[in-house]
């Protein structure tokens, strides 16, 4: 047995090759436990037969595109196994289109799938019962502050300002941002052809109030067209309004949004000319809960905005980044399969 053989069969992922219509052609033994078939019961069958019937068009669409001389990245479906459970496939995949074949790796994600749905359940129930004693508590203090404030010191109706009322504030944005967090997770999205400048505008115009206020100046070239879903306005609206947010006193928010487009992907990249950021944190601040400033900056966040975005973006098959200069600006960058 030659290396390679031995490799192949020893992988502790599935590597699997089919026809590009999703016929089977071989895989190794790691994709045949994860399914419970035997290997001559898989062989020269289609795959696409064995995928849960609401992945099986986007599924289709992913072979096309890979028919085309393609690649697949981190696309994920679910298949049913013998024991008729579902299972959850991460793929990537490349394609020969001379020998009219697919080449590609999977893992199986079942367990992590599961736990985050579990996860998910606890955190949102507990952010939903945070909300409403926060809220309370935000509320009661307020009409303390004005029906009793004037009995209060200086100093007293400072503290109550500043420690309950800001605080409460700053609580029920985490939680309500939680919540968005959290909503953004589930199932694999359905792709579609999306303009975006369709999807610039539209979060141009959720801002307007923000770009009115503060003389925002927005530059947008003509951009492509890629696969996503609505989400991906939410994603344009996340990166201007932070565009908007951290600049300099005094200065007047400036964004210019362009488009680079290859054969197989457009890169959505959005410049301002804001307050920037270290390059060391480049990677941390699309963590969750991440903060670059103290609660009693004018810059502070929830930590989840940048989250949502890599998670909505991740979930698109893209990947996004930033680039950044302290005092100069940053460029925040959007790669997604062009359409």
């Amino acid at each position: 047995m030659s290396e390679v053989e031995a490799l192949f069969k020893a992988a502790i992922e599935g590597l699997v090759i089919t026809k590009m219509d999703g016929t089977l052609v071989r895989a190794n033994p790691y994709f045949f436990r994860v399914l419970g078939y035997a290997e001559h019961e898989l062989v020269g069958k289609n795959l696409v037969d064995h995928i849960h019937p609401d992945d099986r068009e986007r599924t289709r669409a992913e072979l096309a595109h890979l028919g085309q001389g393609g690649t697949a990245y981190d696309f994920m479906n679910r298949y049913i196994n013998s024991s008729g459970d579902v299972v959850y496939l991460m793929w990537n995949a490349t394609s020969d289109v001379d020998s009219q074949l697919v080449y590609a790796s999977t893992r199986n994600i079942t367990d992590k799938v599961r736990y985050e749905a579990q996860l998910k359940a606890v955190a949102y129930m507990a952010s939903h019962d945070f909300a409403e004693p926060i809220r309370s508590i935000a509320q009661f203090s307020s009409l303390l502050l004005a029906k009793e404030g004037e009995r209060l010191s200086e100093k007293g109706r400072r503290w109550l300002q500043k420690n309950i009322i800001d605080s409460s504030e700053r609580l029920r944005t985490l939680s309500d941002d939680l919540r968005d967090y959290l909503k953004s997770m589930g199932e694999a999205p359905t792709l579609e052809p999306i303009k975006l400048n369709d999807a610039v505008q539209a979060a141009i115009e959720l801002l307007n109030g923000k770009v009115e206020e503060t003389g925002t100046t927005i530059d947008c070239a003509a951009l492509g067209t890629v696969f996503g879903t609505k989400q991906l306005q939410q994603v344009v609206y996340n990166l201007l309004s932070n565009a908007i947010k951290y600049v300099a006193d005094g200065v007047q928010p400036k964004v210019a949004i362009t488009s680079e487009c290859s054969e197989d992907t457009c890169t959505l990249h959005i410049r301002d000319n804001g307050i920037g950021f270290d390059p060391k944190f480049a990677e941390s601040i699309f963590d969750l809960g991440r903060r670059l400033f103290a609660s009693d900056s004018k810059y502070w966040g929830s930590g989840t905005g940048l989250a949502i975005v890599k998670l909505q973006v991740e979930r698109m098959g893209g990947r996004v980044w930033a680039t950044s200069t302290p005092g100069l600006g940053s460029c925040f960058s959007v790669r997604l399969r062009k359409a």
